[in-house]
């Protein structure tokens, strides 16, 4: 089957002005901050008010003052669990463009920013999304029926924009309220309802039949599965052909239309989705979701549910506890809660992945004992 894809713009622009005044100039008054996460924090908290110009000082040589920056940004659109943050503040912005004066010591930034939606749009999406959550019922259901239910309704409800005219075709609000987007719109409006529902969720930019597209990547037990609920959208929930695919099945249904992932051209505001360490943080299936990759139950230690404690299993205990320590928020249901915190000390944390480890490196040296053995030792 071939989908044709429309074109049209998906992504927001990025236009650095750096400031061409002189090393001596004084900075003007502005709230000052110590570190990268307090500013960082700062950014994020305007950004989700829609604050159209901010300002701020942070204390570094004017010559560097472009590359810290640049860097920050990554520390603004981290992931935290929020569905408000991360991807849907990251698609969110239209225009990002600053410029920059200081001296020696000292570096005051002003950074003006448009927005594809205002402050009551967005507390409408934060309405609707909380009434339609609701209506899914997902209390009682495991990932996988939590995202078919997700990833159904939206397919169901929503329809692709022809017309590109005006900003809301590429929001939630503009799915939500009009019933309508495009793909920006589409898996914005998932990245925020499977986020809400307590699922790991990226939103990937590239191209699809040689146009720009974004769609998504969702993770159940560890494993990320591709879902394109824009081209799903045509089929109104009667086929589901790209729901929960790997990198070897996910374009089987449209193979003259391929999937290319990509960045957004030259843009400091989207991550290298090709990147070894994107790509190590979320790890995508080869092959699509089946029922035989869904745990029968986690066990202390075994966090992915796949029968061995292993790395793989630590890495997703220090991903929690760093998401945790942060925003108070570890992304995992409450069975995986259980199984992460190994020595039932109820904190999941680094003490946890180093037991795993040591267990891990005890059973690759051949002894045969049991992880619950194994601790009460």
């Amino acid at each position: 089957m071939l989908l044709v894809w429309p074109a049209g713009q998906c992504y927001a622009q990025y236009v650095p002005q750096a400031a061409v005044y002189e090393q001596n100039v004084s900075s003007r008054a502005a709230l000052q901050f110590e570190n990268n996460d307090s500013a960082a924090e700062y950014l994020r908290s305007e950004m989700k008010k829609h604050s159209k110009e901010i300002s701020f000082s942070y204390p570094l040589p004017f010559e560097k003052a472009e590359g810290f920056f640049e860097d920050l940004l990554d520390s603004v659109f981290v992931e935290t669990g929020r569905g408000t943050e991360g991807d849907y503040l990251r698609y969110g912005i239209k225009e990002i463009n600053y410029h920059y004066s200081g001296n020696s010591k000292k570096v005051t930034y002003t950074v003006n920013i448009e927005y594809l939606t205002n402050a009551s749009q967005e507390s409408y999406v934060s309405k609707r999304v909380s009434e339609i959550l609701s209506s899914l019922d997902l209390n009682n259901k495991n990932d996988y029926s939590k995202l078919f239910s997700i990833y159904d309704w939206i397919v169901r409800n929503v329809s692709y924009a022809d017309s590109l005219t005006g900003d809301e075709v590429f929001t939630a609000y503009g799915a939500l309220a009009d019933k309508k987007a495009v793909c920006q719109g589409f898996v914005q409006l998932f990245y925020r309802m499977t986020m809400e529902a307590g699922i790991s969720c990226r939103i990937i930019g590239g191209t699809a039949d040689g146009v720009n597209h974004v769609w998504v990547i969702a993770g159940i037990n560890g494993r990320y599965y591709l879902l394109d609920p824009t081209w799903d959208s045509s089929f109104k929930g009667t086929n589901k052909l790209f729901f929960l695919r790997g990198t070897s099945d996910f374009d089987e249904g449209s193979p003259e239309s391929l999937h290319v992932t990509g960045v957004a051209g030259d843009s400091k505001l989207y991550p290298d989705y090709n990147s070894s360490g994107f790509k190590k943080l979320y790890p995508i299936s080869y092959k699509k979701y089946s029922v035989s990759d869904t745990p029968s139950g986690y066990s202390l230690g075994d966090i992915n549910g796949d029968g061995v404690i292993d790395g793989t299993d630590a890495t997703l205990v220090l991903r929690a506890y760093g998401q945790l320590s942060s925003y108070g928020n570890c992304g995992m249901p409450s069975l995986q809660r259980v199984a992460a915190d190994v020595n039932s000390d109820g904190a999941i944390d680094g003490t946890d992945a180093t037991i795993i480890l040591k267990y891990f490196s005890y059973t690759l040296a051949g002894h045969k004992i049991s992880f619950t053995d194994f601790l009460r030792r």
